[in-house]
């Protein structure tokens, strides 16, 4: 252990400043105030931090909502491509129908023409054949 006297550390008084001396419940105030001056500065660092955070967490959201927007309007031009495309295969698929309900109106017809023709044809050949038979039979 090591003994100190009192008379090493004494020294005249140089400063001419006087030193003011505030009471015990004055120094707790003030060590309470510095102590909340540095969780104020301690806070405000944290707070400073969080709105960084949050601006960087912003900015990734709003690149998030600009790529939907994005892939949002190119869904809206291929469903509006698939539309005109459908719309054109509709009308092509009418034309087409209309077409073979017109071929088969035609060959409808022709065949009642045919049928026709050669009830005609076999009407005059048996008529030719009667005639010839009976010219052959009673003219001779």
């Amino acid at each position: 252990m090591i003994v100190i006297k009192l008379t090493a550390f004494s020294q005249r008084d140089t400063d001419t400043v006087q030193t003011k001396c505030f009471t015990i419940p004055v120094v707790k105030t003030i060590i309470k105030d510095l102590i909340s001056g540095d969780s104020a500065k301690a806070a405000l660092y944290l707070t400073e931090q969080e709105l960084v955070l949050n601006q960087q967490k912003n900015s990734f959201k709003d690149s998030i909502i600009k790529f939907t927007n994005e892939k949002v309007i190119t869904c809206e031009k291929t469903l509006s491509l698939e539309r005109v495309k459908y719309e054109s295969l509709l009308n092509y698929t009418k034309t087409v129908e209309d077409n073979f309900n017109k071929v088969n109106l035609q060959l409808t017809i022709e065949k009642g023409k045919n049928r026709t023709k050669n009830w005609i044809i076999g009407s005059g050949f048996t008529i030719a054949l009667g005639y010839t038979a009976y010219y052959l039979l009673f003219m001779r």
